[in-house]
């Protein structure tokens, strides 16, 4: 999918504005004292322009792909809540988009906090490049999470419309005494409840909970083992 020239100057522009507001908050420990900061600034520079710059065109490249994946979902026609193949089909597309730009943060985060440590810049990214990870992985398949759960509506409502009718056949054969006839009309029943039951256990997330529980987990894991290092690192600075 190509990116139209003018969208990726923007996030271009946008990576180097941050890259800039970076290097310039940068901390003491990493530029050195304020005398020749200027030549620490120079060298710092390229790879922070470069890093942000290539962030800002790839959160854009993932933006296009989730939005095609969303605009899919809104023009799908036939929806059906027991098929999940289909309704699987681009989960795993919006989880990956989802986990690069998490692993860009936690890079970050884990190893390259020196520099982070003071920077406001760098330290405000943190949280919206998170979110945007968790977005990317959400947001595109949140149209067709409604639509599911329209069409299991509509599917237990026509469960429910069909136990009346058969009910009210059941109670017209039992006033008459057709015994037989009630026999079959109350399996009948008891086949539709159980249909019934089937459907309310449908999930109306497009995604499988294996895949969900992976998400989470790449989530949480890098940020659990950021945690339990910096309480090691404390306990053993003691």
């Amino acid at each position: 999918m190509v990116i139209p020239l003018p969208h990726e100057l923007v996030a271009i522009a946008i990576g180097l504005a941050i890259a800039v507001a970076s290097t310039l908050a940068a901390p003491p420990a990493i530029v050195g004292p304020a005398a020749g900061r200027e030549f620490a600034y120079l060298a710092f520079f390229p790879t922070f322009a470069a890093g942000y710059a290539l962030n800002a065109v790839g959160v854009l490249l993932g933006a296009r792909w989730l939005t095609h994946v969303a605009e899919i979902h809104r023009d799908a026609r036939a929806i059906d809540p027991f098929d999940r193949e289909p309704i699987y089909a681009f989960s795993k597309l919006t989880v990956y988009v989802g986990l690069v730009i998490l692993g860009a943060t936690y890079y970050t985060l884990t190893l390259n906090t020196a520099f982070i440590t003071g920077n406001l810049p760098a330290l405000v990214m943190l949280p919206v490049t998170s979110t945007l990870g968790i977005l990317a992985f959400v947001a595109p398949l949140w149209g067709i999470h409604g639509r599911l759960v329209r069409e299991k509506a509509a599917l237990l409502r026509d469960v429910d419309r069909r136990i009346r009718t058969v009910g009210a056949d059941l109670f017209e054969n039992i006033d008459a005494g057709r015994l037989d006839a009630s026999k079959v009309l109350n399996e009948t029943i008891g086949a539709l409840r159980a249909l019934r039951d089937q459907i309310r256990e449908l999930p109306t997330w497009p995604w499988s909970p294996q895949l969900l529980r992976g998400f989470v987990s790449a989530l949480l894991l890098p940020v659990i083992v950021y945690l339990l290092s910096r309480f090691a690192a404390g306990i053993v600075s003691l």
